[in-house]
């Protein structure tokens, strides 16, 4: 009997260490767990402050190559930006116009009536949408009505078509994906369709106080001026 006990003495004391060393194991695996996690997200995140675009490309679906520029801006300067805060984000159109009159900056309502767009995910390094394709849909409508009359220079049939470009592209922005690697001061974002082709290519550069600031106020003024133009 003293034998016996002994030896389930021995087993106990043996399952009590094979427990707490599994335990142990799974502690320091939720540990690692948890440090991937945070690393993960912490690393994801994008600064905030303004990106101001440094290249663009987009896919031409009948030429199969890619094109530099955006569609429809041949021949201006771009100088596109995207505003992040709090982990959201928005983008701005903002180029210049060349022209036998001079240059002259060029914004778009859309932009500066409307909130932000996307919302960062910095697990997926993914841009979601803020809104709805349908209320996207209605946000430009209304403001398409306040800002685009038809006129001697501009037809109703133009300004309907713009209308539905900039609905189909935010369309089709949702229904796809948007990532984004962050490395640096350097931000690049590449749009794919719903099937996973890749359609645009968009890197930006995160400036720096003062460069930020500048090009903010010019902004800003182009807003203005386009605004007491447009009344």
């Amino acid at each position: 009997m003293y034998k016996k006990s002994v030896n389930a003495g021995s087993k106990f004391k043996w399952h009590r260490f094979l427990v707490k060393g599994l335990a142990g194991i799974l502690i320091i695996l939720g540990l690692m767990g948890g440090g991937y996690v945070f690393w993960r997200h912490h690393t994801g995140k994008i600064a905030d402050g303004l990106y101001q675009l440094q290249t663009a490309k987009y896919y031409n679906s009948t030429t199969k190559t890619w094109m530099d520029g955006k569609p429809g801006y041949e021949g201006t300067k771009l100088k596109d930006f995207m505003r992040v805060e709090d982990q959201e984000a928005k983008e701005y159109t903002y180029y210049t116009f060349e022209s036998s009159y001079g240059s002259f900056d060029n914004v778009s309502p859309i932009d500066f009536e409307t909130g932000k767009n996307y919302k960062v995910s910095a697990w997926s390094r993914t841009f979601k949408p803020l809104v709805t394709p349908k209320d996207y849909q209605k946000e430009v409508h209304s403001i398409v009505q306040k800002y685009y009359k038809a006129s001697a220079l501009v037809s109703q049939k133009a300004i309907d078509q713009m209308e539905k470009k900039l609905i189909d592209l935010y369309k089709r922005r949702s229904e796809g994906k948007i990532s984004y690697e962050a490395k640096g001061n350097q931000l690049t974002v590449i749009i794919f369709d719903k099937k996973g082709k890749a359609i645009e290519k968009r890197s930006y550069k995160h400036l720096s106080g003062k460069d930020a600031k500048q090009l903010d106020a010019n902004y800003q003024k182009a807003v203005k001026r386009y605004k007491k133009s447009n009344k």
